[in-house]
């Protein structure tokens, strides 16, 4: 395959079935990466293999932080993440006050 059949767009659609991720849908994944590590115990190493886009700092714990990632899943309607979320800003505010 010569250069110029390598940049055919055809060659791209035809060998990459995945389009560019957008701003929105790289905080989607950051926000539901931290979820799962926040909530639901997930490893970090799984979400490193998947694609590392977090919405914390997974070395610490810090309230401002999950309130952001509560405040996106009030955007999204996603109400029960929403309370997982509060009820872990609770506790982490005991622990660190």
């Amino acid at each position: 395959m010569d250069r110029e059949d390598w940049w055919n767009e055809d060659w791209f659609v035809n060998n990459f079935d995945l389009e560019p991720l957008d701003v929105e849908d790289i905080q989607d994944m950051a926000n539901r990466n931290s979820y799962d590590i926040l909530i639901n115990r997930r490893k970090l190493s799984d979400i490193v293999d998947e694609g590392m886009a977090l919405a914390h700092n997974p070395e610490k714990l810090i309230a401002s932080e999950i309130e952001k990632i509560m405040e996106y899943f009030i955007e999204t309607e996603e109400y029960e993440k929403c309370a997982k979320l509060r009820d872990l800003i609770w506790r982490v505010n005991i622990i660190n006050s």
